[in-house]
């Protein structure tokens, strides 16, 4: 099990309603199952296969911090597809540059698949002269369209997803992880740390954080550990 979809497989099958996160947003809990993440993580795959995305494939995500942040990073996973999380636009930032930024990093990885809002999508079009990258409208009607999946299978020495640097002070940086790169890493911290699947993680940090999205994320999907996840931008505001 040295690949991060035969990880949450695993935890799907042998520990269904157990809770993989507690999600805090805007006053509401939810709480979402392993078995509820795999369906809804294979709801996303079937909806790239349907677009035309093929194992290889690159899928950019700007989506705000829901849930869907995890169904539709882990769908791509299971799809054989390279996700990589963008941060979502922040009204302390001009929206064009927001989107000039962007256009230079999509011109240098070529995603095959946008996944984000229609209000983000329009903002693109306005922005980016001839912007022509397929887009998945995120939702929960993407979740009750599921049918059955058979994922990807994956070699541990593939790629896994492209992390970017933060971008602050110059054009983002992507580094591609492997499935074996991650699972190494997760299995060192926790061995450093003391860390196993009784404990809980609790964050406010957004995933395309390197912390929030390994420390965090990722050990939790790995190593099937209960997450509390709190909205970055609602934490930074109160």
């Amino acid at each position: 099990m040295n690949t991060i979809g035969a990880r949450l497989a695993a935890h799907a099958s042998n520990r269904a309603g157990d809770a993989f996160c507690t999600f805090l947003a805007k006053g509401e809990t939810e709480t979402i199952s392993f078995a509820q993440l795999y369906e809804r993580s294979a709801a996303y795959a079937v909806a790239f296969a349907a677009a035309g995305v093929r194992p290889g494939d690159l899928v950019a995500i700007i989506l705000q911090h829901t849930p869907h942040l995890f169904y539709a990073y882990l769908g791509a996973i299971l799809a054989g597809a390279i996700p990589t999380f963008m941060p979502f636009p922040s009204p302390k930032q001009r929206q064009d540059l927001y989107w000039a930024d962007h256009d230079a990093l999509f011109s240098r990885i070529e995603p095959r698949l946008l996944v984000t809002y229609p209000e983000n999508l329009a903002a693109a079009r306005e922005t980016i002269p001839g912007f022509a990258i397929p887009a998945l409208i995120a939702g929960d009607t993407l979740l009750e369209a599921f049918v059955s999946f058979e994922p990807h299978v994956a070699d541990p020495d593939d790629v896994a997803c492209l992390q970017h640097s933060s971008g602050t002070t110059s054009l983002k940086k992507g580094v591609m992880l492997t499935h074996r790169a991650i699972i190494d890493e997760v299995d060192a911290y926790a061995r450093a740390i003391g860390f196993t699947e009784a404990d809980r993680i609790a964050s406010w940090l957004p995933l395309y954080h390197d912390m929030g999205f390994i420390a965090c994320f990722m050990t939790s999907v790995v190593l099937g550990t209960h997450l509390v996840a709190l909205d970055p931008f609602e934490w930074t505001m109160r």
